[in-house]
């Protein structure tokens, strides 16, 4: 998955957000085109499952925002830097 926009200036516009998909989010994530990712982290481990940056190359990440919610989950915003 390739927007061919990688590498280019961002273009204004809305966030797109993308749920419950780790493959759309690592090809995302791969091809260069994310600006900005936001988890919600689960005070649960569940044992097993795919992990989202498996297979990616090395990101460097800048925490931007966090917070707990009342129910404990956490909420994290990081820049991804080029």
């Amino acid at each position: 998955m390739s927007s061919g926009r990688a590498g280019r200036p961002p273009l204004p516009g809305g966030d797109i957000g993308v749920h419950a998909s780790i493959s759309v989010a690592q090809a995302l994530l791969a091809a260069g085109v994310v600006d900005e990712l936001r988890l919600v982290i689960a005070p649960r481990i569940a044992g097993g499952g795919r992990r989202l940056l498996d297979g990616l190359p090395s990101i460097q990440l800048e925490t931007i925002r966090s917070e707990m919610s009342p129910t404990g989950y956490l909420l994290v915003a990081y820049r991804v830097r080029r």
